[in-house]
């Protein structure tokens, strides 16, 4: 590339003659050779700076895929299940039963509410179909009844529940057969 120089144009008359030429200035012009380098250092640090932009930009795409990716795949199983042996966990899926979402309103004196939750858990000494004890409404129903016939007064104590248990236990035994009940745990109790 060549660089266009400004010159000065000086208006010579015939009258008036400079004595010598050389005492002229003219702008000097940078030599051709140091040009194209200067080029070149600018546009190599144009390409290392859009090099680096690509590539910040390719690592935070990178990361967000990746972590999209892994929040898609839920692990669902705990880690005492995972510790857990495969026999032991097999013989407790058939054998136990889990009933769920109990909620339970008690009206007390003076319109006051009370509000029991709780989830059981229901030990079988026979295998059985968890969804023949989980599924059947009225197992829940009677679980209900039984629980509503208590006065919330009563469930504040260990005792208490603990009679409500074996209530339970002997209402599902009758229900399912006799001995099928081994025994019958709160896994979730809240009085509000």
């Amino acid at each position: 590339m060549a660089r266009k120089a400004k010159l000065d144009i000086l208006e010579i008359h015939n009258d008036e003659q400079p004595a010598d030429l050389e005492s002229l200035q003219l702008p000097e012009l940078e030599p051709e050779g140091q040009q194209p380098r200067l080029v070149r250092v600018q546009l190599g640090k144009k390409l290392i700076v859009l090099c680096a932009i690509v590539t910040s930009v390719c690592i935070i795409a990178g990361g967000g895929v990746f972590f999209w990716i892994k929040a898609g795949k839920k692990n669902t199983a705990s880690l005492s299940d995972k510790l857990r042996p495969i026999a032991v966990t097999d013989a407790m899926q058939h054998n136990v039963a889990n009933l769920d979402n109990f909620v339970i309103d008690y009206r007390g004196q003076g319109d006051a509410i009370r509000i029991a939750i709780f989830a059981l858990a229901v030990e079988l000494n026979e295998p059985v179909k968890k969804d023949v004890v989980e599924k059947q409404v009225d197992l829940r129903g009677d679980i209900y009844t039984l629980s509503k016939k208590r006065p919330i007064g009563s469930l504040f104590s260990p005792e208490g529940r603990g009679t409500l248990r074996s209530e339970i236990a002997a209402e599902l035994d009758k229900r399912l057969g006799a001995g099928v009940v081994k025994a019958v745990y709160f896994t979730k109790f809240y009085i509000l």
